[in-house]
């Protein structure tokens, strides 16, 4: 059975089946993103939110290109933020605007 991320920049959401236990990896994950955000995969970046531990709170952390998603903490319906390489390159701050009904 497939498992799915949810994808987010912005106001985009974009929903992608994934093979976690078969340990796909973040590459895999771009080159399927490459078509939908028209971006080419070298200007992509994932990352996951982490607890800080020790009462931190949560932040942002860049996953591993060639490590399999699951060894790296994504589990089923796990949001993944995406940021874009900056012409300076630099990388983009994340950026996800949360959800207003209405």
């Amino acid at each position: 059975m497939l498992d799915s991320v949810r994808v987010k920049r912005g106001k985009k959401v974009v929903f992608v089946e994934c093979d976690l236990d078969a340990g796909e990896t973040p590459v895999a994950l771009k080159e399927r993103l490459v078509v939908t955000l028209g971006e080419s995969k070298e200007r992509l970046r994932l990352l996951v939110e982490k607890s800080g531990g020790g009462g931190e709170g949560y932040r942002w952390v860049v996953l591993d290109d060639q490590l399999p998603m699951a060894d790296q903490g994504v589990k089923n319906d796990h949001v993944i933020a995406v940021v874009l390489r900056r012409e300076d390159g630099g990388w983009e701050e994340v950026d996800i605007v949360p959800f207003q009904d209405g």
